[in-house]
């Protein structure tokens, strides 16, 4: 997700993650596995329980099952906004060049004395409905507090989770 060239690109990547991972539980719950059934029963507590596992899956779930948004825009992430272009001493002038709050300027040729500082939009997880159950952000996981809505840095916990859950198994 992180070098995805576009917040569509990004956003399809997050949808991939949430169902890959939806689909590697399911075929773990049916592996059979030699000493799976107690990890199972631990995850699927966990699953149902934690914060974020519990999200993840819904996420999932509401992607699966409506047309709901699971992801807004947080425009130009910078001091609360977007691109900036500061004159210095003496000033200066953009002789030629694009500048979009949110997108990154383009092309600028500039003379004198100017600052740019860009703010890239960004993608925030938002509250899901699964069966008439709405689920917020995660807040918490594994009774430590989550301070991010940003996507993969929630998918990049739950990976790191279910690794450590499972990473001992071996194949039938």
């Amino acid at each position: 997700m992180r070098v995805a060239g576009s917040l569509q690109e990004y956003e399809k990547h997050w949808l991939d993650f949430l169902a890959y991972l939806e689909r590697y539980w399911e075929k773990l719950s049916k592996s059979g596995a030699p000493g799976i059934g107690n990890l199972l029963n631990q995850v699927g507590h966990a699953r149902k329980k934690d914060p974020l596992l519990q999200y993840l899956s819904q996420a999932r779930n509401s992607n699966e099952h409506s047309i709901r948004e699971l992801l807004t825009i947080i425009e130009g992430a910078l001091d609360g906004g977007g691109t900036s272009l500061t004159g210095g001493p003496g000033g200066g002038t953009i002789v030629h060049g694009t500048v979009v709050g949110g997108e990154a300027p383009r092309a600028v040729v500039w003379r004198g004395n100017l600052t740019f500082r860009f703010g890239a939009d960004r993608l925030e997880v938002v509250a899901v409905t699964s069966r008439a159950q709405t689920y917020p952000p995660p807040k918490q996981h594994l009774g430590s507090a989550i301070t991010t809505k940003v996507p993969h840095e929630l998918a990049a916990m739950g990976l790191l989770y279910y690794q450590g859950k499972f990473s001992s198994l071996r194949s039938p």
